[in-house]
């Protein structure tokens, strides 16, 4: 973690503060334009298992655009089967940006890579989640780290507009970088996505103005999250918050925050708190060290023991 932290130190000491700026900006307008499409479809699912299965199925869909997997992005963008390696248009190689038009169709081939089979994803507490969310007593606070800019935000979006809308008792904190790494999306980024979102989702702009969905910066500097280091803003909002530990959710989203610095999180959080990780395994050194696939899905909630 401390080497990751320090390869972003040595770029902002070089003037390199931001090099994927010009990316996650068009990426983010690209996914305001989806965004309004992917409300209605959940919205359109009658059923409230089906809603949150299309809700997951989206965030997984969205985390796969990293730019530390350009690769995975490639493959899936313009690969019709699943060999490791295809051949790019020439003018496509090495690039990982997407236009418009690939970035959409590129969405819909990973929402069609994780739909969840009927033997369920690789790790797949999917049934855990329904059930808490169906139990009369679901997560009061949940705190959603996010990772990518684009659409891997929109998915982060959709969850935490579906989880605050279950109760009136529930908060989420859209929690991001306070300084860039790659192209994770920052604070500010992630405050003026939200802001623009609920332009045009009436269901958000309510929980917004309620304070029930808001924005905070993790005080993270890099693509891992270190929970020893957290802004100042985020402890407040942790403590201040007058609920017991098992009506809190962390949700860890991407490779970095989830699968390389916080596969075991629960283990190190308060009694009580429950750690849901959601991710797309996109590497190769990922998936050799949980035994999976590249392009398996990781749903994978840790529930702490109870508080007596």
């Amino acid at each position: 973690m401390d080497m990751v932290e320090e390869k972003e130190r040595l770029l902002r000491s070089c003037g390199l503060e931001d090099m994927f700026m010009g990316l996650k900006a068009n990426e983010n307008e690209i996914c305001l334009a989806l965004y309004p499409e992917m409300c209605r479809a959940v919205d359109g699912v009658s059923d409230a298992r089906g809603r949150l299965r299309l809700v997951i199925e989206a965030a997984l869909a969205g985390n796969l655009f990293d730019a530390g997997a350009a690769a995975a992005v490639q493959n899936v963008a313009f690969c019709d089967t699943e060999q490791a390696v295809c051949d790019y248009p020439e003018d496509e190689q090495k690039r990982f940006n997407l236009d418009a038009s690939q970035l959409f169709a590129t969405f819909a081939k990973a929402q069609e890579k994780v739909l969840r089979p009927e033997s369920g994803w690789k790790f797949d507490s999917f049934e855990e989640i329904d059930a808490r969310l169906r139990s009369g007593a679901p997560w009061k606070r949940v705190l959603i780290f996010c990772d990518n800019a684009g659409a891997d935000t929109m998915g982060m979006v959709l969850l935490a507009r579906y989880l605050a809308s279950l109760n009136a008792d529930t908060h989420v904190a859209l929690v991001a970088n306070t300084t860039a790494a790659l192209n994770d999306i920052t604070f500010d980024e992630l405050r003026r996505f939200v802001s623009s979102c609920v332009k045009s989702d009436d269901t958000l702009r309510a929980l917004v103005d309620e304070g029930r969905v808001q924005c905070l910066p993790s005080g993270a500097t890099s693509t891992l999250l270190d929970f020893s280091r957290v802004s100042q803003d985020l402890a407040s909002y942790v403590n201040g918050a007058s609920v017991r530990e098992n009506d809190w959710l962390v949700v860890l989203d991407g490779m970095g925050r989830s699968l390389e610095s916080n596969w075991n999180a629960a283990s190190y959080m308060s009694p009580g708190v429950d750690v849901l990780s959601l991710a797309m395994v996109k590497s190769e050194i990922n998936a050799r060290r949980l035994g999976a696939e590249v392009y398996d899905c990781v749903v994978r909630l840790n529930t702490a023991p109870n508080v007596s």
